[in-house]
């Protein structure tokens, strides 16, 4: 899966997620992000199993898809950006490896 975003359009977005994302969970899944790309629509959607927050988006997509991504990780990441960027296009390329490195607290 592969878009241009924002970073702020995608930080606002991931915000507003991370509100149902539990700080504790028995269920891996429920600390990750549903990311859908279809075209230049990319929604996204988490749930702690009693709420479910859907956010739908355009994107400039590139190669659709479907994945899901770390909440946690992945807002620290996007509000670094926009503390050392303003105004800037993020190129976001969803593949296994990058699931894998934020799973492992590796570097990416």
């Amino acid at each position: 899966m592969k878009f241009n975003i924002s970073v702020e359009q995608f930080v606002n977005a991931l915000t507003k997620l991370n509100l149902v994302i539990p700080s504790h969970s028995t269920l891996p899944i429920l600390d990750n992000i549903m990311f859908d790309l279809k075209g230049n629509e990319l929604t996204m959607l988490a749930s702690d199993l009693e709420i479910f927050i859907r956010n739908t988006v355009k994107v400039e997509g590139l190669e659709d898809g479907e994945i899901a991504m770390p909440a946690k990780k992945l807002l620290d990441l996007a509000r670094l950006l926009v503390t050392k960027f303003e105004n800037v296009i993020a190129s976001v390329d969803f593949e296994q490896d990058v699931y894998y490195a934020l799973n492992k607290n590796e570097n990416i």
